[in-house]
């Protein structure tokens, strides 16, 4: 696989993540997260397919702009464009917010941004579940998600598509942890020494650079496996989505224990990513991405894993 990204590419994720560095951290009101809504929407990112771009320049992009806190539900609105590209655009066209559901689970669902949602969609069939913003959601992160009374069922097509986007999206937020905790450790003096230049907080810092290192390589190669159309590539986005959400809840841990009790203060920010990508491993869950691994592997008809999954040996 060839990891040099094109330079239309690379020109896109520049521009974003410029983007992301000048969005506000802390102390941010409705009209900024409305703002930077509006901001997404006009950068091109729910229809860049169907203008000319593919999986891996999706995927990419919403990377670039996850490094900062995300004003909407990047995740589910990108779903529920492709799921039903009628209403889909006539509500981002005008600024307004749109997230989706998946199949299965409690009668009452929780769902991603639903007191802000002009419409919430689901992705079993592309059916307009509400449209009007939904019973809020009290939690302790401030995160405007709403209730919905629905129980479908069907068959998830769009679960690879989930997944993989899932871990594009929780990849950029914890890169962007990462970013604030390197720079806070090295602003950071105790004992008239950088917090940095102590081993032990070196060593988990080396960890999490790693883990993202890891974490990228495997969006990457399961974004140009999509592009390729590789028939393993629902396979490959399962495996991505295993992976990232355990690497960058460790990299967020770390970041939380480097920042000490300031990782849990607003001032700071950080709490803000790792609360977003704490709801994409909630809103997402790991079981269905086992099942289909495990089902591929037994399809196999007793050929080695390394044959089937190649990529990831």
């Amino acid at each position: 696989m060839d990891f040099v990204l094109p330079d239309h590419t690379v020109g896109l994720v520049d521009e974003l993540r410029r983007w992301a560095r000048d969005r506000p951290i802390f102390e941010v009101s409705d009209a900024d997260d409305a703002t930077g809504w509006k901001q997404l929407v006009e950068f091109g990112i729910f229809d860049l397919e169907a203008h000319g771009g593919d999986m891996l320049d999706l995927v990419c992009a919403i990377s670039a702009v996850s490094r900062a806190p995300l004003p909407g539900p990047l995740v589910e609105a990108e779903l529920a464009a492709r799921a039903n590209p009628t209403v889909a655009p006539d509500v981002l066209g005008r600024g307004g917010v749109i997230s989706s559901i998946g199949p299965g689970g409690p009668a009452r669902r929780v769902v991603g941004w639903g007191a802000r949602a002009e419409a919430v969609v689901s992705t079993v069939d592309g059916a307009v579940l509400t449209d009007r913003p939904c019973e809020p959601v009290h939690n302790a992160y401030h995160l405007p998600h709403g209730w919905l009374e629905h129980d479908g069922q069907g068959a998830d097509e769009m679960a690879s598509r989930r997944w993989l986007l899932a871990s594009a999206a929780t990849l950029g937020l914890a890169s962007g942890a990462y970013e604030m905790t390197m720079r806070h450790t090295k602003d950071r003096e105790v004992f008239g020494r950088p917090l940095a230049s102590r081993q032990a907080v070196q060593v988990r810092l080396a960890e999490c650079s790693m883990l993202l290192q890891g974490a990228e390589v495997a969006v990457l190669d399961a974004a140009w496996r999509w592009s390729g159309d590789d028939v393993r590539s629902p396979t490959a986005a399962a495996l991505t989505w295993l992976y990232t959400r355990e690497a960058t809840e460790k990299v967020l841990a770390h970041a939380h224990q480097l920042f000490g009790a300031l990782g849990f203060c607003d001032e700071t920010g950080l709490v803000r990513l790792s609360s977003q990508a704490r709801w994409l491993r909630l809103s997402v869950p790991e079981g269905p991405a086992v099942d289909h691994v495990v089902s591929t592997r037994a399809r196999a008809a007793g050929t080695p894993p390394s044959l089937v999954l190649r990529g990831f040996r």
